[in-house]
């Protein structure tokens, strides 16, 4: 069994555990245990028209652009938007390299409407992408908002009462009024929400009239089985963690 755990969170998956008030909790599990935070992708939606918006900075940064004082190239793929005819698209910096920083600005609106054929207000989207090798840390997840301002700046102005942002910034601020849920919620949140008893349900119907009397034994057995074998492992933990003495004569 391998030794390391990775998690991976999209940013649809963020914002349901935001509106859950559960993004606390999950950097605290996190910070736990000694972690790495491999990247982190940062946006920033302005409600207006990314056509200028990427036509300016494709006129400003023709082939290269400094974000995090190293040069990395600029690409752009554009095409006409035939409702008005307006060139618009996608801005990148380092686009196909290694680099440890990368962003895009892009047309938000006009990619909903190309693939989804759904329509919403005009919107340029700003995503910096920093990874591993720019040391971005569990802090820079709750609070995103200084390590997006310390590199977008090139892109975007920056509000002047921004505070910086530095490496390895600490996490407790965030987690000092955290007080973790009681076990017994967190079980009943997570039965609530498990895909795989939909499935098991899913199954249950499908095997017959009797099939979720069959289902609910099976795992009330198979979770007592569980139980008790968790409640010998820490009685066993516990013992061989008991302070002893001994004596000789």
């Amino acid at each position: 069994m391998s030794r390391y755990a990775s998690a991976s969170l999209s940013g649809s998956a963020v914002e349901e555990l935001v509106a859950r008030g559960l993004l606390s909790e999950f950097v605290s599990v996190c910070s736990s245990e000694p972690c790495t935070v491999t990247r982190v992708d940062v946006t920033a939606d302005v409600l207006t028209d990314a056509a200028p918006r990427v036509a300016a900075l494709d006129r400003r940064y023709p082939h290269y652009c400094y974000l995090a004082g190293k040069r990395s190239p600029t690409t752009r793929f554009l095409s006409n938007r035939p409702a008005d005819g307006a060139t618009t698209g996608s801005f990148y910096v380092g686009f196909g390299t290694d680099a440890a920083i990368k962003a895009v600005v892009y047309d938000k609106a006009w990619e909903r409407l190309c693939k989804s054929d759904s329509v919403i207000p005009p919107t340029t989207r700003y995503e910096i992408k920093v990874t591993k090798r720019a040391k971005p840390c569990l802090a820079d997840v709750l609070d995103p908002a200084p390590m997006f301002w310390h590199y977008a700046r090139k892109l975007l102005p920056c509000p002047a009462a921004q505070e910086p942002w530095f490496r390895g910034r600490d996490l407790r601020p965030w987690l000092s009024s955290y007080a973790p849920r009681p076990a017994a919620a967190v079980m009943l949140d997570r039965v609530s929400s498990s895909p795989e008893l939909a499935a098991l349900a899913s199954l249950a119907v499908d095997s017959g009239p009797h099939g979720v009397d069959l289902l609910c034994r099976e795992v009330e057995k198979r979770l007592r089985k569980l139980a008790a074998d968790e409640e010998a492992r820490r009685v066993a933990s516990h013992a061989g963690s008991s302070p002893r003495s001994s004596a000789a004569s």
